[in-house]
């Protein structure tokens, strides 16, 4: 992603994009409102992998090999004086392999571009070349300036007045430089520097990144990222330890690390050493699931690994509710966690682990909310649990088990909280049960892949009153798809038959009389719901734009209609993010959002977000 230089960003990569009659393939343009630019004609027939933009120039390189239905291999120049109608400009550059990316140097006005390839322009130059006069109709290959590396560039950038070039090669023409060279500006010789930044040629050591801060020069490589000296060239390792370490950009004083689970870190370099965290929540190695505001606290649950800037998290954790910091309240649960509740002022966690820290709790743990000490649950299952909710005194639990504390219960079953006597309900669902939801008080509400529940027949829903008794069938939903939200006075489904009815949507009162609904939309996939105070919050796990009422719907993307008699999408308000987004608290001034993105309103989030109601949507944590 490319800023356009009118306020907007051009946005590359490997996609079809869709919005009505519109289809654009490979690159889109997203206008300074958050509007997708449908009038940008520009389509390339591959993978458009790097984009650079200076002045009223774009660069774009990948593995295309015409642009616009024109020859263009690898690499193409177009004008972008009008930002939705480019023009190709000058004759086609073709490009025998990777280019990694390309830097614009203003002060001699040349472009360098850097990558595997092993021809370019139809010469046999590798991994770096430049182009003079990169601005203009011209531009062409600068055949008397031919450094010679031993192999691929990865990174180039600008500190004072040299160039730093960083890579998997280990010679420069014909001189030891592994991993790191250096050129003047203004004279043009290249600086071997032997084995001061590396001594080992391993290409686990090669250069991934490079950046430039505060006159600074920062490296990362496959696990670590360090300062250089830029006259010594030796490096300071300021962090290390997490696989494919890379510096993916810049928000403000932060320098933003990426690794193998997307945003991984900030830093702060001004700082001696450089001070890390603290300036927003992520979530790594899988995906928060569940998130309950207790107190003061969020209490996270999923299947993740980390949370927060590397710190160890396994499933569970907790978060500052002022601060966003995270807390010291750290138990371990060793497989995934599918639902908390608080009772009687500790934390029950169900899922489909064995242990919490150490200790044997089978699919149930009962937790000491303030220092997260295992206490004994009186609880036990023979199977994952996927839902739990309170029931005065009784523990209901959910999910695919075979039995509770040591007797038979298929799926479903209850257990006193204080005794662990179980309860002689057993209403054994035919299959898996995916969740459970409080329909205000006095009800429940119990979704999954069954079709007959307590004796009779269900299909994917049932709702069952305080004293455990099925009740009337009015609704019906889906074996595979339904995902269910409510409060006292909003019941909230989708999935792809609700009520007897082809609809993806609909929205029902405590009378479960219907209330609003959306017809049935091709192309969606699974449509998540969280009812708030004064929100119904809705986001779709397709990546196709869809409708919703009368507004159009980008996927990925998280909208709200007020509660009311009928469905109103905000057209002001939305959270667009570039992979599943899922709303999962929602509070009277906030939603909690997580999901597998790393962009939320084009802003770095992993994993995790924190959308004010107030604004247009983007996130603040």
């Amino acid at each position: 992603m490319v800023s356009d230089g009118f306020g907007g960003y051009y946005v590359h990569g490997d996609f079809v994009y869709k919005q009505g009659a519109y289809t654009a393939a490979n690159i889109i343009r997203i206008k300074a409102d958050k509007s997708v630019d449908t009038s940008l004609s520009l389509t390339a027939n591959g993978v458009i992998s790097t984009a650079i933009v200076f002045g009223t120039n774009l660069y774009i390189s990948g593995s295309f090999s015409s642009i616009n239905g024109q020859a263009r291999t690898g690499l193409v120049h177009l004008d972008i004086t009008a930002p939705s109608a480019p023009v190709l400009m000058g004759s086609a550059f073709s490009v025998g392999g990777s280019i990694n990316g390309m830097h614009y140097e203003s002060s001699d006005n040349k472009l360098y571009v850097y990558g595997s390839f092993t021809s370019f322009a139809g010469q046999g130059r590798k991994f770096l070349v430049r182009l003079s006069t990169p601005d203009t109709l011209g531009a062409s290959l600068d055949n008397g300036w031919s450094p010679v590396l031993s192999s691929t560039v990865t990174d180039v950038v600008t500190v004072g007045s040299n160039l730093f070039i960083g890579g998997k090669f280990t010679t420069v023409n014909g001189s030891s430089s592994i991993f790191l060279t250096k050129m003047s500006l203004a004279t043009g010789v290249f600086t071997p520097i032997g084995t001061s930044f590396s001594t080992s040629t391993s290409s686990s050591f090669a250069i991934t990144s490079l950046f430039e801060k505060g006159g600074d020069l920062y490296a990362t490589q496959n696990s670590t990222f360090s300062r250089i000296n830029t006259s010594t060239h030796v490096p300071s390792i300021l962090n290390s330890g997490v696989s494919g370490t890379r510096v993916i950009g810049e928000l403000d004083s932060k320098i933003l690390l990426g690794g193998s689970a997307g945003v991984i870190r900030d830093a702060l370099p001004g700082v001696s050493p450089p001070v890390f965290g603290g300036y927003f929540m992520s979530v790594k190695g899988g995906s928060a699931t569940k998130i309950v505001p207790l107190g003061g606290e969020y209490l996270f649950a999923g299947s993740f690994m980390t949370i927060d800037s590397f710190v160890n998290r396994s499933n569970l954790a907790a978060v500052d509710l002022a601060s966003g910091g995270l807390t010291a309240w750290s138990p371990s649960a060793n497989s995934y966690v599918k639902d908390v509740i608080k009772y009687n002022g500790d934390i029950f966690a169900v899922g489909g682990f064995s242990s919490t820290s150490g200790v044997n709790t089978s699919s149930v743990t009962r937790l000491d909310s303030v220092n997260g000490n295992v206490k004994p649950a009186n609880i036990a299952a023979a199977g994952a649990v996927n839902g739990i909710i309170a029931n005065g005194d009784l523990a209901v639990l959910a999910g695919s088990f075979s039995g509770l504390n040591n007797n038979s219960r298929t799926r479903m079953g209850a257990v006193d909280f204080l005794t662990g006597v179980l309860d002689s309900w057993d209403p054994f669902p035919s299959s898996t049960v995916t969740q459970l939801v409080k329909f205000g008080a006095d009800r429940f509400i119990a979704t999954g892949s069954f079709n007959v529940i307590a004796g009779e027949s269900r299909t994917g829903f049932a709702i069952f009153n305080n004293n455990l008794q099925l009740e009337p069938q009015v609704i019906s939903g889906h074996t595979s798809y339904t995902r269910v939200d409510a409060d006292a006075d909003n019941l909230v489904i989708s999935g792809a038959i609700v009520g007897g009815t082809q609809r993806n949507l609909a929205c029902f009162d405590k009378n479960l009389n219907l209330i609003w609904n959306t017809p049935e939309s091709n192309g969606l996939g699974s449509i998540s719901v969280k009812v708030g105070d004064a929100h119904i919050f809705v986001s779709n796990s397709s990546v196709y734009q869809y409708t919703l009422g009368a507004v159009p719907v980008p996927g990925y993307t998280l909208v709200r209609t007020p509660k009311g008699s009928s469905l109103n999408i905000d057209a002001s308000w939305s959270a667009k993010s570039n992979a599943n987004i899922v709303p999962l608290s929602a509070q009277s001034d906030k939603v909690l959002v997580g999901g597998s993105f790393d962009r939320v309103n084009f802003q770095p989030r992993s994993g995790f977000a924190i959308v004010p109601l107030a604004g247009d949507g983007s996130p603040t944590q």
